[in-house]
């Protein structure tokens, strides 16, 4: 019996290495000093591989890949940013054709993209008390986020509302850690990089997008079908898929990693690790197909 997609591995990261088929198993092959080691990778049991530099694909063991539904991405150091990735629109369409009922009427992507906020608030309150125990309480923040998010009349009050809502987590965290200059920072002039908190965040959010691609992918969703962010923009249901767990497992660790001072490569892995505790992919999954039974055939 084949594994179910949502309980697979989420992501796996590789660099300096090669993939290929051996005894018709997928294989890695590092250099370490002097030595090849070789290992085999479970593709039945993962959904996504992420391939940084140093890394080579062989065409054989990429349709190994393909026939296992593995989405491949090439990127760059440590993860990011995704240069391209492998995706076949072969897919079943039970939940395109839910997805499709429900989209064209704002009423309802206003319904859903609160469900959204509902399920991501629930997320919050279950990892920052394991993050935290209680130290760092967002109860209040939660409730007016929550109050905002019924009293929503459209997306862009939900929208600005989200907003006011990571900036009021932003100053919990600012404060317990004593980054009182902090302030949020997604792009910065291509001459310079993002530091500290900054860069760890938008690197452990590429992990939440990378989680939510390969759900949309599986179900057979386009990205370009968004229920909160832009309808023009690239990929919006990525993002708003994304906004389940990014607040519940990034975020803090990111203040946590950086007060710490963790490496980018300590953190990654602690991200991956909080990602798997908090069932990040099973959560995407089970979200989408719980929205998709709100809309059987002749529903609206």
């Amino acid at each position: 019996m084949p594994i179910l997609a949502s309980h697979k591995e989420g992501l796996v990261y590789l660099e300096h290495a090669k993939i290929f088929v051996k005894n018709d198993m997928v294989n890695l092959a590092k250099r370490e000093e002097a030595i090849e080691k070789h290992w085999t990778i479970p593709i039945a049991n993962t959904c996504g591989i992420l391939l940084g530099p140093g890394t080579s694909l062989t065409q054989q063991a990429a349709k190994k890949l393909s026939k296992n539904n593995v989405i491949v991405g090439f990127v760059g150091g440590g993860g990011v940013p995704i240069f391209y990735a492998s995706q076949s629109e072969y897919r079943k369409t039970e939940y395109l054709q839910a997805w499709i009922r429900m989209w064209p009427y704002e009423k309802e992507r206003l319904k859903v993209a609160k469900i959204f906020n509902n399920i991501r608030i629930e997320n919050i309150r279950a990892q920052w008390e394991i993050f935290f125990s209680g130290e760092i309480n967002p109860d209040k923040e939660i409730d007016i986020f929550y109050k905002r998010t019924l009293k929503s009349t459209n997306i862009n009050e939900l929208m600005s509302s989200e907003g006011h809502f990571a900036d009021s987590l932003y100053k919990l965290l600012k404060i317990h850690f004593n980054e009182p200059n902090f302030k949020r920072i997604r792009k910065t002039d291509k001459k310079e990089k993002l530091l500290g908190t900054n860069s760890l965040l938008t690197n452990g959010n590429y992990y939440a997008y990378g989680l939510a691609a390969c759900a949309l992918w599986t179900l057979g969703i386009p990205h370009s079908m968004p229920v909160s962010h832009g309808r023009t923009r690239r990929g919006a249901l990525v993002f708003d898929l994304a906004d389940l767990v990014k607040d519940a497992c990034v975020m803090p660790q990111a203040f946590i990693s950086n007060s710490l001072g963790h490496t980018t490569g300590k953190f990654k892995s602690e991200v991956l690790e909080n990602l798997d505790r908090a069932n990040a992919l099973v959560c995407m999954f089970d979200s989408i197909k719980n929205i998709c039974e709100l809309y059987p055939e002749k529903a609206l």
